[in-house]
């Protein structure tokens, strides 16, 4: 029986998910991947490694203690804006395996984050959500995040 107070939320480095998150991360990407047909997604080590060197990477991960093992993960990127002097976080990845989703993991991920993230001084938290995600889509307007267009988009 999985029970919530058996999960501790802990920052971590780069190392940590490297060495104990890869069974995670594949198959986060793999669920991804059907969210975005059209893109080959891969990890890219070394644009993590020079986020974090440049202390511009945020990982907190949700473990449950009961197994000693991390069922879910908030990921971000910093960035201040040179325009606005605004210091700004960039959702890169949340997850949370399978058996623990329905019971508030993600929404505690990102209620953490935001504390620790505070602590660096980020004022705005951007997340990139496909429409296909209804329930996170629902679970992050709850805790107050707001649907915004900032600006001019175009794909090409």
């Amino acid at each position: 029986m999985i029970e919530p107070e058996n999960i501790n939320y802990i920052p971590v480095d780069l190392n940590y998910v490297m060495t104990n998150m890869q069974p995670m991360l594949v198959a986060h990407f793999a669920e991804a991947e059907h969210a975005f047909p059209d893109k080959a997604l891969q990890l890219n080590l070394d644009i993590l490694t020079l986020l974090e060197q440049n202390d511009k990477l945020f990982v907190l991960v949700a473990i449950d203690t009961s197994i000693e093992k991390p069922i879910g993960y908030a990921a971000f990127t910093l960035d201040e804006s040179l325009i606005a002097k605004v210091t700004s976080a960039t959702e890169l990845g949340l997850y949370v395996t399978s058996e623990y989703r329905g019971l508030g993991v993600a929404t505690e991920l990102l209620l953490r984050s935001e504390i620790f993230l505070k602590e660096r001084n980020v004022e705005l938290i951007k997340m990139i959500l496909k429409d296909k995600n209804k329930g996170l889509h629902s679970g992050i307007y709850d805790i107050g995040y707001e649907l915004e267009e900032l600006g001019y988009y175009k794909r090409i």
